[in-house]
């Protein structure tokens, strides 16, 4: 009796420790620690086994934050909270939300995992990408801050080539959070025949930030009658063209896009942040 017993119980819970014993076949953390000295953590996973609910054999589950404590998380405010993002390996967008921080806040990474691991792909970018990172590494000819966290070689003022990166105090805090993570198999996608040297600042964006209309404006107004427009969001993807100086941006989601000017084959680019 006692060994049926014991073989009942093997049976049960032998599944339950192997799932617990998983290792995926990425792995990926981003470690915050404030002024403060206080710490917290989140991991992303990706492995075939993830579903779209909450994955416990890699970890994934709600967390019911502390109210009192910083402390790093993704979720919707009011929803759902959790320190692991667990999903099937592909293109990632994912968003890291913060509470009682103090800045300056330090986020510290381990870049060889982002090279080492059994992905059937490799990732060709990774980026964190908030209002500060745009604003240090400005302009759409810095598009390589699109691989600053896996490509330590990559330099951009305030970001550097180390496998950290520093929000500094004296910025109002929405210049930091929410951050937006991007993890990608595809490499950034240049608009066609884009020359990456080109820069100049012929042309200003106004309202800028915009919520339902931005006009382009110029100091040379006859500039404004042979211009092609081009507007791509943080991806690289084309969502807007036009040969207007006054442009409708009012279906585009929240968010930054860089807005590429062509005059008679003089390109310039400029920061465009829409906000509903």
């Amino acid at each position: 009796m006692k060994t049926s017993i014991v073989f009942l119980a093997f049976c049960c819970f032998f599944p339950l420790f192997l799932q617990a014993q998983v290792q995926p076949q990425f792995k990926f953390y981003l470690a915050f620690e404030d002024a403060k000295h206080e710490k917290d953590t989140v991991w992303i996973v990706m492995d075939t086994l993830a579903s779209n609910g909450m994955d416990t054999i890699f970890g994934e589950d709600t967390t019911i934050l502390d109210s009192g404590a910083f402390q790093v998380f993704f979720g919707n405010p009011n929803t759902w909270y959790t320190k692991m993002r667990a999903i099937n390996p592909g293109n990632l967008t994912t968003f890291i939300r913060a509470q009682n921080y103090q800045l300056p806040i330090t986020i510290r990474w381990d870049t060889n995992l982002l090279k080492n691991h059994t992905l059937p792909f490799e990732l060709k970018q990774a980026t964190l990408f908030n209002d500060y990172t745009w604003g240090v590494c400005p302009g759409y000819i810095c598009c390589q801050r699109y691989k600053h966290l896996i490509d330590t070689s990559i330099y951009c003022p305030g970001i550097g080539r180390t496998d950290s990166l520093i929000f500094p105090a004296g910025m109002p805090n929405y210049y930091f959070f929410p951050i937006e993570v991007y993890l990608a198999k595809t490499p950034f996608a240049r608009p066609h025949g884009i020359d990456e040297t080109a820069h100049n600042n012929l042309f200003k964006l106004t309202p800028n930030p915009a919520t339902s209309s931005v006009v382009i404006q110029s100091t040379n107004k006859s500039y404004l009658q042979n211009i092609e427009v081009m507007m791509f969001d943080i991806g690289g993807r084309l969502v807007l063209q036009s040969e207007q100086h006054k442009i409708d941006v009012s279906h585009l989601k929240r968010g930054n896009y860089i807005v590429q000017i062509n005059y008679l084959n003089h390109l310039s680019y400029e920061k465009l942040i829409i906000m509903h």
